[in-house]
């Protein structure tokens, strides 16, 4: 990845330039992560795609769950407040097919 190459470049060339300053350890650990996440690319490229499918679901599902905690009660309380909005009359009903026209018009 060029990206990882050219930083671990710079890491080289910077802890050359610091020589054994405190910020050389943040510099080597830093380094070191690079190392790992280019093997760890190396051998996530190198799987079958339903591998490669696995693990994205793996990670993405692990990204969701530590992004927010509640939402899983935000999305309960605010679909309590539109019902009772609907119920009090301040929310129109929508048809299922409307709804589902905007929903696939949002996504495009």
């Amino acid at each position: 990845m060029r990206v990882t190459y050219n930083l671990s470049q710079k890491l080289v060339e910077t802890r050359v330039r610091l020589n054994r300053s405190h910020f050389h350890r943040q510099f080597a650990t830093l380094a070191l992560v690079t190392s790992t996440l280019e093997e760890l690319e190396k051998q996530a490229r190198a799987l079958k795609p339903s591998e490669k499918a696995a693990l994205a679901h793996i990670l993405i599902e692990q990204l969701d769950a530590s992004s927010d905690v509640d939402a899983g009660r935000l999305w309960v309380e605010l679909a309590q407040q539109r019902y009772d909005a609907f119920v009090a009359g301040e929310l129109p009903a929508v048809p299922g097919d409307e709804a589902m026209r905007r929903a696939r018009a949002s996504l495009k």
